[in-house]
């Protein structure tokens, strides 16, 4: 359950600068405005509320959209926590003083200060428990971007290849997977995916 508040950077700075663009403008053509994502493994939430301020930092209106993070975990008791949204200046280290402005409130605690995660990100992010070995999930997608790191490293490889065809079943054409960047695609799905950046792949059938 080791996790963090913008964890492997990269991939948030790939959202801002060029998934996040693409996605509304292949919507706005389609004049829509549904944006989904999948927070496959959310932990205790860093994950998934990371990915609602990226959000709201890139639709700088996001009234206009109707954005939603689905945040899975196979533990009631992180998504609990998760759910909470309440964390230590520690677990916050990572998030820029402007972003803790904008996105947490400050409440005493017998040592220091407690951060807890604004109603506007909260509002972004549906938490639901679900075992990725599930043979099927309570819901359709499809998604247009997954993030789903740092836990196939954890499965031998043919679980990881049956993780990740649930996955990419999910997903919509043209959307992005991340998976962490010690982590790579079998060499099963190259013909399904293309190589965007380290540990980004887009679907592409």
């Amino acid at each position: 359950n080791f996790t963090s508040f913008y964890r492997e950077p990269q991939h948030y700075d790939f959202l801002l600068t060029r998934a996040l663009r693409d996605i509304a403008a292949r919507k706005e053509a389609l004049s829509s405005r549904r944006i989904r994502a999948w927070s496959a493994a959310a932990a205790t939430g860093e994950e998934p509320y990371s990915l609602g301020m990226t959000f709201l930092e890139y639709f700088k209106d996001p009234s206009l959209w109707d954005i939603k993070i689905l945040a899975t975990d196979i533990s009631s008791k992180v998504l609990n926590e998760a759910f909470e949204g309440l964390y230590t200046k520690e677990q916050i280290k990572a998030v820029s003083p402007s972003l803790r402005q904008r996105y947490f409130d400050s409440e005493p605690a017998k040592k220091g200060c407690l951060y807890r995660i604004k109603d506007q990100v909260k509002r972004l992010i549906v938490f639901r428990r679900l075992n990725l070995m599930d043979a099927a999930f309570p819901f359709q997608g499809p998604f247009d971007f997954i993030f789903c790191r740092n836990l196939l490293i954890y499965f031998d490889l043919p679980t990881q290849e049956a993780v990740i065809r649930k996955l990419l079943k999910y997903l919509e054409v043209g959307g992005y997977l991340f998976v962490g960047h010690s982590e790579n695609l079998p060499m099963v799905f190259r013909g399904q995916v293309e190589t965007l950046a380290c540990a980004v792949y887009r679907k592409i059938k």
